[in-house]
């Protein structure tokens, strides 16, 4: 895993396998790691010094490149795809999955409220809940969450293109 450049970079600076870390850096939408980066000193300090990427595929298999122009290539492909894929200009995240329920993403619960709320983003509320306020205080009860929280719902997953009328 580790190449001579890096253990003779180690020795010059009085570094053993022992200093180098690795910390998981991005993931592929099903939690897995996607890339990890070799490392040593203070994450989170100055004195961090990136080693080395791994790179992984999406069944977990460590992936090596000829040169770094292939791995770029690589990257370039894969993010393109994800990209192309979603139409909503997501990328590979960098927070690492929960550990009690493995994702990262948005929960089935807040999908189905936001399937919901597409109903008030195309303006097709039913004649029973004529307004805005009617039709969150609906959702709200039947999700069992406040009408504030579904506000904030909605305004982190509005459309671009949908303007709320006042």
């Amino acid at each position: 895993m580790m190449n001579n450049k890096i253990k003779k970079w180690l020795e010059k600076n009085g570094l053993s396998n022992k200093d180098v870390k690795i910390k998981s850096i991005e993931y592929y939408p099903s939690g897995k790691v996607k890339m990890q980066t070799m490392y040593v000193g203070d994450w989170d300090g100055i004195d961090c010094v990136q080693l080395h990427f791994l790179d992984y595929d999406e069944d977990g298999n460590l992936m090596e490149f000829q040169s770094k122009d292939d791995r770029l290539d690589w990257l370039t492909e894969v993010h393109t795809e994800l990209y192309n894929e979603n139409g909503d200009g997501f990328m590979f995240p960098s927070k690492k999955p929960s550990k009690k329920t493995g994702k990262i993403y948005t929960s089935k619960k807040h999908l189905d409220i936001i399937e919901q709320l597409k109903v008030y983003w195309d303006d097709n509320l039913p004649l029973t809940h004529l307004t805005r306020k009617e039709w969150f205080y609906k959702i709200a009860d039947e999700f069992k969450m406040s009408f504030d929280g579904i506000e904030k719902i909605e305004r982190k997953y509005r459309p671009s293109s949908f303007s709320p009328s006042r």
